[in-house]
């Protein structure tokens, strides 16, 4: 499960982008989940089953701007310093 964790933020910035535009962004709940399971992380993982319901309708604006600012997404920790 790391290594699709890791895949997905190795993906280019405008795969980011699209994978955060409406709909599409409950991917990025999908990998908050799996992160917070593979990394034993309470946080991320909380953070991803809340972003499933409001990510589509609100928290897409969050992923975008840390995407288009080539940030972190919120509520995730970088894959190379796990908690």
């Amino acid at each position: 499960m790391k290594e699709l964790v890791k895949s997905f933020e190795d993906l280019p910035q405008i795969a980011k982008i699209i994978l955060a535009i409406p709909c599409l962004d409950i991917i990025w709940a999908i990998v908050r989940i799996i992160k917070g399971v593979a990394y034993k992380n309470a946080v991320t993982l909380v953070a991803g089953i809340l972003w499933i319901f409001p990510g589509c309708f609100i928290c897409w604006i969050a992923d975008i701007v840390c995407a288009v600012l080539d940030r972190d997404f919120l509520f995730m920790e970088p894959a190379s310093n796990p908690q």
